[in-house]
Parts: structure tokens; C-alpha cells; sequence
């Protein structure tokens, strides 16, 4: 039995003789990957904001508190808060996140292009291009033309 949402590299896969199957699954894997897509967006944009709020309480702190004698200008201030290991820390965080979002809006997109997949083939069995019958891979050209030239009589 096919497991959703364990390895996106088998989720992906069409099986071709089991299309009425592939096709009840697409809505349940565009569920299961989209929740997780939807989770690290929302992750993405508390980092970025625990981010913007770690930064401008360390703008604060260097401002009202200077180090070593140094004087805070803005330029010292923005030097101090880059380097400061919670500031970096909350950076990382982010970009991490960033990452699994930038995967995950990929994986949207190959599940798109999967469910357009299944259509095609959908749209290939109905024109017989599987058929076992015929020989050749015109046989739905075939059939297609002979449609047209018999509503043209």
C-alpha cells in the first residue's frame, strides 16, 4: 500500500495502467504536501519578524549602551547588531526556513505538473493510445483524423 507524504520521489510517480487511482490520490497529495507548504510559510514569516524584533531591540541596547568606549554612530550600531550572536542566530533560523520553503514551493508546482500528467495519459487512454489492439503510436492520430473527416461528410 502507497504511503502519502513519506517520500516525495515516490508521491510523484504515475502508475499509467492505474489511472482512476492516481487520480483519487492527487487531491490527497496536494493536501498533505500543501499543509506542509502552507506550515513553513507561516514559519518564514515569524522568523522574519522575530528577526526584525531581535534587530531593533539590539539597535536599542548598542544605542543606549555603548561598548568599549566605542561611539555609537549609526554605522557602529549596525556593525554591532550584524555581528551579535543572537542576531545571527535568528538570521540562520531563517534562511534554514527559507530553504524547506523554497523546496516546498517546488514540490507545489511538481504536483501540477503531475496532475496535468495524469491528464494526459487520461486523455490518451480515451483515444485508444494504449489500446493493445493496434500497432503503432499514430493509432490516435489515426483515430482522430478519421473522427474529422467523417463530420466533414
Amino acid at each position: 500500500m502507497r504511503t502519502i507524504g513519506e517520500d516525495f520521489s515516490q508521491d510523484i510517480k504515475v502508475n499509467r495502467f492505474k489511472l482512476d487511482e492516481e487520480n483519487e490520490i492527487s487531491g490527497e497529495l496536494r493536501n498533505t504536501w500543501g499543509e506542509r507548504h502552507a506550515d513553513i510559510l507561516t514559519e518564514v514569516d515569524k522568523l522574519d519578524s522575530a528577526v526584525d524584533l531581535i534587530k531593533a531591540k539590539k539597535t536599542l541596547f548598542y544605542t543606549n549602551n555603548p561598548i568599549d568606549n566605542i561611539k555609537p554612530t549609526v554605522e557602529n550600531v549596525k556593525a554591532m547588531v550584524i555581528v551579535d550572536p543572537e542576531v545571527q542566530d535568528a538570521q540562520d533560523k531563517y534562511i534554514q526556513a527559507c530553504a524547506k520553503k523554497y523546496v516546498l514551493d517546488e514540490v507545489m508546482k511538481d504536483l501540477d505538473h503531475r496532475k496535468s500528467g495524469v491528464d494526459n495519459l487520461v486523455e490518451l487512454y480515451t483515444r485508444k493510445y494504449y489500446d493493445t489492439k493496434q500497432t503503432g503510436g499514430d493509432y490516435a492520430a489515426d483515430e482522430m483524423n478519421d473522427s474529422l473527416n467523417r463530420r466533414s461528410e
